[in-house]
């Protein structure tokens, strides 16, 4: 075996090893809930089968072959997912070439699923990317499976990172893709993308070239964003500051990462005590004293928890909706509520209410009185 597949498999087996503890556990734990004979269909059984997120690039056919072999030593079965977006020409013969290369590369089971996309909700890709995971979370509920393993590489995650950088993000989007977030493991995220080349030249699987990434040839502002970095900005970067720039990117992620978790852990172990009482499914009250005392990276993640808590969508939130939230914490001269998408945040008095929209006009009434 390459020098490449072997580094690849011992990362996948790696995340693998972590995945398949918590799998154990959460089994276990199962199996000690009672069960009603009586009722049989009420019984909870999770599979022995890691879940692949395909495209028939060669990140994930790579990702295919090592997770394949991975499983496969450890008694789990392989199963792909392979998303036709409908929105190539002729991407339903992509995914069929994708399905012959998952068996070439020793999947067990291949699940095709055609999406709708509705370009206007965050654009061509922003759109495809939610179309694409609610394939992958509904395959891994049809699979009864806990894990949804996908081939984003360290290359993807440089890219990741000067997104952020460029959209002026916090620390959440600078530190790029984790390796576990939920059901989603990207067990490459250590692994180049000429490394997953190497690996599909290695195990003869014809990969899929998508002609939005563009090349360093035919590359032009009508591309998406991320393939410009990839073909303009970087090569430029290498050449400026080293050929290693991708890599020190990555590791920036991690160790911005490492940091943004410690953060989280602390706000989460703080935040029952900053609320000034009972929460509901609609209504969260925040001390404004403790938050007045806190600095903004500590404030701003008590914020995220209540917003997480009534089930705000943070893609939908821009920087300038956090300035005016720590405007109500820290400047506070009698502004209005905030509007947020289907959330209300107001200060009255020591409290920062947030709120569903339909419990705005009890938040109107109370500074009334």
């Amino acid at each position: 075996m390459s020098q490449a597949f072997r580094k690849a498999y011992n990362s996948a087996e790696k995340v693998f090893l972590d995945y398949s503890s918590g799998h154990k556990k959460i089994v276990e734990s199962i199996s000690q809930k009672s069960w009603d004979p009586e009722r049989p269909e009420e019984e909870i059984k999770i599979s022995k089968t890691v879940l692949l997120g395909v495209s028939g690039g060669a990140d994930s056919l790579a990702l295919a072959a090592v997770m394949s072999k991975v499983a496969h030593k450890h008694k789990f079965k392989t199963a792909a997912v392979i998303v036709d977006h409908q929105m190539q020409k002729d991407s339903a013969k992509t995914v069929e070439a994708a399905a012959k290369m998952c068996k070439r590369a020793g999947v067990d089971y291949v699940k095709k699923v055609k999406v709708k996309v509705n370009k206007k909700l965050f654009g061509p890709e922003g759109s495809a990317r939610l179309a694409r995971y609610d394939a992958f979370f509904n395959a891994a509920s049809d699979f009864k499976t806990l894990s949804v393993f996908l081939g984003h590489t360290l290359n993807d995650q440089a890219e990741t990172v000067l997104l952020g950088l460029a959209r002026g993000s916090g620390a959440a989007a600078i530190s790029g893709m984790r390796e576990q977030n939920g059901l989603i493991f990207r067990p490459f995220l250590n692994i180049t993308r000429s490394e997953t080349e190497e690996i599909c030249k290695e195990f003869d699987l014809d990969y899929y070239e998508d002609p939005t990434n563009g090349s360093k040839e035919k590359i032009d502002e009508n591309y998406p964003l991320r393939s410009q970095i990839r073909h303009k900005l970087l090569p430029v970067m290498r050449n400026v500051l080293g050929k290693d720039i991708e890599y020190q990117l990555a590791k920036t992620a991690q160790l911005v990462g490492q940091d943004d978790d410690a953060l989280e852990v602390f706000a989460e172990l703080d935040f029952e005590d900053i609320m000034l009482s009972e929460p509901t499914d609609d209504l969260i009250k925040l001390d404004v004293k403790t938050l007045e005392s806190c600095p903004k990276g500590i404030s701003s993640r008590f914020i995220k928890l209540a917003l997480d808590y009534l089930n705000m969508d943070m893609s939908r939130l821009l920087n300038a909706h956090f300035e005016q939230i720590f405007d109500l914490i820290y400047n506070f001269n009698g502004q209005r509520p905030i509007n947020l998408p289907r959330l209300t945040v107001a200060r009255i008095a020591d409290a920062l209410i947030f709120a569903k929209v339909k419990k705005a006009k009890t938040i109107k009434s109370a500074k009334a009185v």
